[in-house]
């Protein structure tokens, strides 16, 4: 496996393969748990929560400490993903009052 296209292009794009594949499996086990599952949120999840163990699974790991950065990518992976939803969920409440009429016909 050591010879492997993929594991190559992303040491060359300056990846750690290893994390990428734990935050892939920590993205994996969250589209696993997931309620609604259509082709646009299992991608958008696995993708993001990749990148998220990707950039911040290795300064978090250092930064903890008491994890392997192996682990702490499939956490970040994980973990990142559902940090994204809850705070797309408030931006889009936040967005959504500021643009509705009042129920009372206004001030």
């Amino acid at each position: 496996m050591d010879g492997s296209p993929w594991r190559e292009f992303l040491t060359q794009l300056g990846v750690d393969p290893n994390i990428a594949l734990a935050g892939f499996g920590g993205a994996v086990v969250n589209v696993l748990r997931m309620k609604v599952r259509n082709a646009m949120s299992v991608t958008t999840t696995t993708v993001s929560g990749t990148l998220i163990a990707i950039y911040l699974g290795e300064p978090i790991a250092k930064a903890v400490n008491f994890l392997p950065v192996i682990g702490t990518a499939f956490l970040v992976g994980y973990l990142g993903v559902l940090v994204l939803e809850y705070a797309s969920s408030m931006l889009r409440q936040r967005l959504n009052s500021g643009s509705t009429p009042p129920k009372n016909g206004g001030p």
